[in-house]
């Protein structure tokens, strides 16, 4: 068993509104080759936007992960290689109907 140690870079930041689409990036052959990957696009209004720039500032190029959670559940653990400036972030889904589920969990019922 190990443990690691984990150290909060500051208060958790709640995003309350955004849009939520998803996208399917075609398989591809160049320069690796990889299967077709379906993901969830995010995207933050400015006042969000701007605590997702500064957030993800302090931990760009660093071995430092943010934890997206959801509904309690983490979704991802991403490694930042530099800051989200514009508002935007996608998940990597499994697949056509997981990332359409998880699209309905982040949308309110209309």
């Amino acid at each position: 068993t190990c443990a690691l140690p984990i150290y909060p870079l500051g208060e958790p930041l709640t995003f309350t509104t955004a849009g939520v689409a998803v996208y399917q990036q075609p398989a591809g052959n160049e320069p690796v080759k990889h299967a077709a990957m379906w993901t969830l696009r995010i995207t933050l209004p400015a006042a969000e936007a701007t605590e997702l720039t500064a957030i993800t500032t302090k931990v760009a190029g660093t071995q430092d992960q943010i934890a997206i959670i959801v509904g309690g559940q983490t979704w991802g653990l991403p490694l930042t290689k530099s800051p989200l400036s514009q508002g935007q972030f996608v998940i990597g889904a499994p697949s056509r109907n997981q990332a359409l589920q998880w699209q309905h969990t982040l949308l309110p019922p209309a």
